[in-house]
């Protein structure tokens, strides 16, 4: 199985550039699991269409986000996006703003 993550540092403000060990320990168990495992950055709104192409090109079954309190609305704004035009992909979201605020995920 094909699964892409999308860390997007979309309204991250001064952590732009912090790296989220998780997504990296994920994408480490599956890959040893057999799966085949990529991972996106969206530094800002400037990268959605390449990912959008990304996601054409890759095609995989799971899209997995990472969120932050500060990313999540941009998190939400990707899985939109990603919904509309690929609406049979599998979308997950994972990270802090899921354990600390559950009801808005």
């Amino acid at each position: 199985m094909k699964v892409l993550f999308v860390d997007s540092n979309i309204g991250a403000g001064d952590w732009k550039m912090f790296f989220r060990p998780g997504l990296a320990n994920l994408s480490a168990s599956l890959k040893k699991a057999g799966h085949k495992t990529d991972v996106f950055l969206v530094h800002d709104e400037s990268y959605i269409d390449e990912l959008l192409e990304n996601v054409s090109r890759y095609n995989p079954k799971v899209i997995g986000f990472t969120a932050t309190e500060s990313t999540f609305e941009g998190v939400t704004r990707l899985a939109k996006l990603i919904r509309k035009k690929f609406p049979s992909k599998y979308l997950i979201c994972g990270g802090t703003h899921c354990i600390v605020s559950p009801e808005e995920v």
